[in-house]
């Protein structure tokens, strides 16, 4: 009897472990992601899509044409954040006619990411204040942009004065 309980143990032990290596690896998702929105903001106006939006479109309305994003937040929370090694996008909408969106680069994809989406309202401008918590932190608080001014904008500012390629670097706080 004794023995049987000793070999239970380590089989529970086992398990434990197997469990943290493999969320350690990256094969079992430990990601987590908060959505905080302040009155008189609703959560339920709100979507959050994750893929992969190329940084060589020719304006940011063809973020609203990519069939393969994925939807991850629709006023409460569809499906789990999957963010792997190199560039994870997000597109955050608001009633379908406000728009942010940006670039995580990630270096490590066996970290673990904490994403807290913030959202506030001052005056008549809408904000996301962004923090990422990981491998690579990652910080900012921009304004919302119209969704019918999408045709001039490429990656949230205008086209005519976009120049360089956009890597995300320009949201790191120094």
């Amino acid at each position: 009897m004794k023995l049987l309980k000793i070999i239970l143990i380590l089989i529970v032990i086992g398990l434990g472990a197997g469990f943290l290596y493999l969320r350690y690896i990256g094969i079992i998702n430990g990601n987590r992601y908060e959505v905080n929105v302040k009155k008189p903001l609703d959560k339920g106006d709100f979507k959050i899509y994750q893929g992969f939006f190329t940084i060589n479109r020719d304006n940011d309305f063809e973020l609203f044409e990519n069939k393969s994003k994925t939807l991850i937040y629709n006023g409460r929370k569809q499906k789990k954040i999957i963010t792997d090694h190199g560039e994870n996008d997000f597109l955050v909408t608001y009633k379908d006619s406000l728009y942010y969106q940006f670039r995580y680069f990630k270096t490590n994809c066996r970290m673990i990411d904490r994403l807290n989406f913030s959202f506030y309202q001052q005056n008549d401008t809408l904000f996301i204040d962004m923090k990422i918590n990981g491998t690579n932190r990652m910080e900012f608080i921009k304004n919302f942009n119209e969704v019918h001014k999408s045709l001039k904008l490429r990656t949230n500012i205008p086209i005519d004065s976009a120049g360089n390629i956009y890597n995300g670097l320009e949201l790191i706080k120094k």
